[in-house]
């Protein structure tokens, strides 16, 4: 199983296909990678941070409601769109 660290640092890969790889990754790994994608939300560029929404929603765990929440204010308006997705994903 890959390293949840390098799966993380791959959600900002300039390569769609290693970010979508990279998504898939996290989801399979199920309510453990919130933890990691929790503090990827909340850091880092644009296009990690969209990223670790899409995979929180594919993930399913409504205890990512609150950081889910949180990344409505982001400045960024893809993450936004992202979180607004994730949320509505998770029934939250």
């Amino acid at each position: 199983m890959p390293d949840i660290n390098d799966l993380i640092k791959d959600l900002a890969d300039e390569n769609p296909e290693k970010q979508s790889a990279a998504v898939e990754e996290l989801v399979n790994m199920g309510p453990e990678a919130l933890v990691g994608l929790t503090a990827a939300l909340q850091n880092g560029s644009p296009i990690r941070r969209q990223g670790a929404a899409v995979a929180m929603g594919k993930i399913g765990d409504k205890s990512a409601a609150e950081a889910l929440k949180t990344a409505l204010d982001d400045g960024d308006d893809a993450v936004q769109k992202a979180a607004a997705w994730a949320l509505k994903k998770i029934g939250a």
